[in-house]
């Protein structure tokens, strides 16, 4: 079959300029695109969000459908070199990672913060003085907090032991999340 324009445009402008890239995802997740449609962007309301931030996030405006090969260099001026998320303002998201494993963390945790702040801006009627927005004390240890968010936690000492058979109070608990 034929290659999906639009599709060629976005990836092969992102791939030929971040070798750091190897797996792209562009959704039209409502709750994403509905967000790239507002001038506030994702707002540090949940981990999820702070995950989102900490990784780069940029935004490119709507130029119509992407099957214009002279909107490329627009595009990737805009992701930056090491930003991992591009809000396409007025279209939805798109992910940029290393891995297949982290471009799914990363639209999986995008969509769950947009859904969580377009949840909040529903319940208070869009007035963001009732929502919740850290200080920016907070925000910095929010962001201090997320450096390790995505890594598996450390193994822990309990008295507790792995085995039925095993009286050592020092044996190690393995955790798995």
């Amino acid at each position: 079959g034929r290659v999906f324009k639009p599709g060629y445009v976005l990836h092969s402008a992102i791939h030929a300029a971040r070798h750091d890239v190897h797996a792209i995802w562009h959704g039209h997740d409502l709750d994403a695109s509905a967000l790239s449609q507002t001038t506030i962007g994702i707002l540090p309301l949940s981990q999820e969000a702070s995950y989102v931030l900490k990784k780069g996030l940029s935004f490119h405006p709507f130029e119509g459908s992407a099957n214009d090969e002279s909107e490329q260099p627009r595009l990737v001026a805009n992701l930056g070199p090491t930003n991992q998320f591009l809000l396409l303002e007025d279209h939805g998201p798109i992910v940029a990672c290393p891995t297949i494993e982290e471009a799914f963390h990363g639209m999986y945790f995008l969509t769950r913060a947009c859904k969580y702040q377009m949840k909040s801006f529903a319940a208070v009627g869009g007035d963001l003085s009732r929502i919740n927005i850290p200080d920016d004390e907070s925000k910095d240890e929010i962001m201090r907090r997320i450096d390790n968010f995505d890594e598996a936690p450390a193994s822990a000492k309990s008295t507790a032991s792995n085995t039925a058979n095993s009286n050592n109070k020092d044996d190690v608990v393995m955790h798995d999340t």
